[in-house]
């Protein structure tokens, strides 16, 4: 729904009558595609600076978040980032108000409503302490699931959103879709606060003034880093840089993707925002079945290793993104969809992989530079994606799906170097095993 309201301010503030813009919002027609291909631009423009700015700070931020919760719990940054999800998202509600009432609205007002997330952490930081939270309460045989039902659940809340919001604003407005959003954050972070417990023991003789000390100094940084880059034994140093860069490739891709989906179905396939939340929908759901045969039936049934089956999402996902990139109608991107039904499971699975090769004690501070990269890595996907588009979309507009796949190429031969460089790990640590 931002996107969509980022195009009919941005034509508004071109210049362009209400009417003519609410055409161009409610399907668009011969007459308003010249005004599409004159504000596409702009938008992304806009999509890419708010990526920028909520990746930067956050990933800076994440490199400090995760050693203070060791000390200090992670259930208070787990709470205090919901609480920044929530207002931002009331600070739509505002802004969306303010739309209503005042119908132009400077489209780059649009970047406000996110300090609120940035300043207390944003997505890099929640999902490294629930990572952290997660690890924090499992043992080595389930935690693969339990970071598979994590992704799982993201999905799953993702879909439900994906597949009401549309109908909601077709039958109410967007104020009202983003009061309900501002009710949900809300309620969750409710429930966080009175009845999620703990999960480490808390240094409780500290100070409020120790804390704040602890959070901005850059010894446990320092030290964290050194836990990523120091030598280990059996190939585990390489091992484990080559999972992080596979999540980060793989968020990069997400996020520079994701970011102007709208805009590319919009000119591929002429689709209103009903059509493109419709699509989202069904390709969740079918990401998330996938995502559960996977761990039912392959990993619980057939025994498939993590590794195996992050191969088998690698390149479920290099098949989509080429058949996206080609598509000439809107079967070939549902049949996409229903061909790779497992590409959720590569980054739970690289996830865990980390975890079994990581002491138990380190952990929480690789997790918490592997978000910081992850974040990061969005600073160069939004704005390269968002070029790659804007140079390409009226001649071939799935031309940023194509470096999608080139990347995820990447991520399948560092799958496979994982793969040998396992298999050596496992010879030596086990020399016997290859005489059995």
């Amino acid at each position: 729904i931002v996107p969509n309201q980022l195009l009919q301010q941005s034509c508004l503030s071109f210049g362009y009558n209400t009417s003519d813009c609410s055409e161009l919002i409610t399907g668009g027609t011969n007459a308003t595609r010249k005004i599409e291909e004159e504000i596409q631009p702009h938008v992304a423009e806009i999509i890419m600076t708010t990526n920028l700015v909520t990746a930067i700070i956050p990933a800076i931020m994440s490199l400090f978040i995760g050693p203070w919760t060791d000390k200090f719990g992670r259930k208070k940054v787990i709470s205090a980032t919901c609480v920044g999800f929530s207002l931002t998202i009331a600070s739509f509600t505002l802004l969306s108000m303010a739309c209503d009432r005042y119908v132009m609205v400077d489209p780059w007002l649009f970047l406000l409503p996110y300090i609120p997330m940035i300043a207390t952490g944003g997505w890099p930081s929640l999902v490294m302490s629930i990572l952290c939270y997660v690890t924090d309460t499992t043992n080595e045989a389930e935690r693969s699931s339990r970071l598979s039902l994590i992704e799982l659940i993201i999905f799953t809340g993702v879909l439900f959103g994906i597949a009401s919001c549309s109908y909601i604003l077709a039958v109410t407005s967007a104020t009202t879709v983003f009061v309900i959003g501002t009710a949900c954050v809300s309620l969750s972070t409710l429930y966080i606060i009175a009845f999620v417990d703990e999960s480490v023991q808390v240094v409780e003789d500290a100070t409020a003034w120790n804390q704040i000390k602890e959070l901005v100094s850059p010894a446990p940084v320092v030290d964290m880093l050194k836990t990523c880059f120091k030598k280990r034994p059996f190939k585990e140093r390489r091992i484990l840089w080559c999972l992080i860069f596979i999540l980060m490739f793989s968020i990069f891709t997400m996020n520079g993707a994701s970011n102007i989906f709208y805009l590319f179905v919009r000119e591929k396939f002429h689709w209103t925002l009903k059509d493109a939340t419709q699509f989202d929908a069904i390709s969740l759901l079918v990401t998330i079945i996938g995502g559960f045969l996977g761990i039912g039936i392959l990993k619980k049934l057939l025994n498939f290793s993590d590794l195996s089956l992050a191969i088998i999402a690698i390149s479920s996902t290099i098949i989509d993104s080429l058949m996206r990139a080609i598509a000439q109608n809107p079967s070939v991107m549902y049949l996409a969809s229903f061909l790779c039904l497992f590409k959720i499971l590569a980054a739970p699975m690289c996830r865990s992989l980390i975890s079994n090769i990581i002491p138990s004690n380190e952990i929480g501070k690789v997790y918490s530079v592997t978000s910081s990269f992850e974040a990061i890595s969005s600073l160069v996907a939004s704005p390269l994606y968002t070029f790659i588009y804007a140079k390409t979309f009226t001649w071939f507009a799935g031309a940023f799906y194509i470096i999608t796949a080139v990347v995820y190429a990447i991520c399948l031969v560092l799958a496979f170097c994982v793969m040998r460089m396992r298999k050596t790990r496992e010879s030596l640590l086990n020399p016997y095993s290859a005489i059995q």
